[in-house]
């Protein structure tokens, strides 16, 4: 399992979105309707992570994880477990 090596939710959505960004980019490189697409899903983690609505900006993060190809996708383990601690953090917060 890998470690997350992030301490708030803040942390960990910009890291999860570092994660995603080169391997979207990719993608986007190889298909232009999937880079437009990449493209929504990006301002819809952007808008609601700087305005302050996370749990928001974490279901588009999982989206924009769940449209990148997966042949770019060579840390996916790591995304996986990037979300899994933020979906998490977010149970601690509501239990």
């Amino acid at each position: 399992m890998n470690n997350i090596a992030t301490s708030s939710v803040e942390e960990g959505l910009d890291f999860g979105f570092n994660l995603l960004v080169g391997p979207a980019a990719d993608g986007g490189q190889d298909d232009g309707v999937l880079a437009q697409r990449l493209l929504v899903l990006v301002q819809n983690f952007v808008h609601p992570r700087y305005a302050g609505e996370p749990e928001l900006a974490l279901d588009a993060l999982e989206e924009l994880a769940d449209c990148v190809p997966l042949k770019h996708q060579l840390n996916r383990d790591q995304v996986d477990a990037q979300m899994a601690w933020l979906r998490a953090q977010f149970s601690k917060d509501s239990g």
